[in-house]
């Protein structure tokens, strides 16, 4: 085979503490497949219905080996996916990705401002939250990190967290990556990865009569919610 499908990297951080960054390293160590896109758009929706059902994300794993953002990211909040995935796939690992919470709060807040308004029901069901405010929101955010770290406390070679807000683009921790993941002959001592979602978004292509041009969209993620947006369409 030309890879070992068993040997899995789950990336279960919530959105906007690096995934990007991480499907970007992953594939800088070119640890893959990814999952087919379309089953994982089902899994994400089977996880948002009613019944929180895990079992099409758990499917939607078996032929690939690594995963990054939704429903991964729901794994610690929603169906028991977490739980799912560890037992189903014995030999893979998971990261977890976190960033400080008030920076992870205002992180959430503009780039749901600047670009996707109408996710924010969205964010609140993916995440457990009871109210899209900030101090809901961080409670929700700190009991999902608590839940996977708990998850693994008996396993913890199965855990890497990995903070990428604590250094910049050119120090990314790729030595920790790359031990966790046992991928040494591979690894890019002293690289710099500069991936960023905002960059990737395609809601302008969607929605150009809605959408900021690329100078207000950065003046807006770089200040406050609800108001950097109003003023950067100025």
């Amino acid at each position: 085979a030309r890879y070992d499908v068993g040997a899995k990297i789950f990336g279960v951080g919530f959105k906007k503490t690096g995934t990007t960054s991480l499907a970007a390293a992953l594939k800088r160590l070119k640890i893959g497949p990814e999952p087919d896109h379309r089953a994982a758009v089902a899994a994400t929706v089977a996880l948002l219905g009613s019944g929180a059902d895990a079992a099409p994300a758990v499917r939607a794993a078996a032929a690939a080996r690594a995963f990054a953002d939704a429903p991964w990211c729901m794994a610690a909040a929603r169906g028991n996916l977490l739980e799912k995935l560890s037992t189903a796939y014995p030999r893979a690992k998971f990261v977890l990705t976190v960033r400080p919470a008030a920076d992870w709060w205002r992180s959430v807040r503009n780039w749901l401002a600047c670009l996707k308004p109408f996710n924010k029901d969205r964010y609140v069901a993916m995440l457990g939250a009871t109210a899209f405010d900030e101090t809901a929101m961080v409670a929700a955010y700190e009991r999902y990190n608590a839940r996977v770290r708990d998850h693994f406390a008996a396993t913890p070679d199965r855990l890497l967290e990995l903070d990428f807000s604590a250094g910049g683009a050119d120090d990314f921790p790729w030595e920790k990556l790359c031990a966790f993941m046992e991928a040494w002959g591979r690894c890019p001592k002293g690289a710099a990865l500069r991936a960023n979602a905002y960059l990737k978004n395609d809601f302008a292509l969607k929605h150009p009569e809605d959408a900021l041009d690329s100078a207000a969209l950065a003046r807006c993620a770089r200040g406050d919610g609800a108001a950097a947006a109003e003023a950067a369409r100025l």
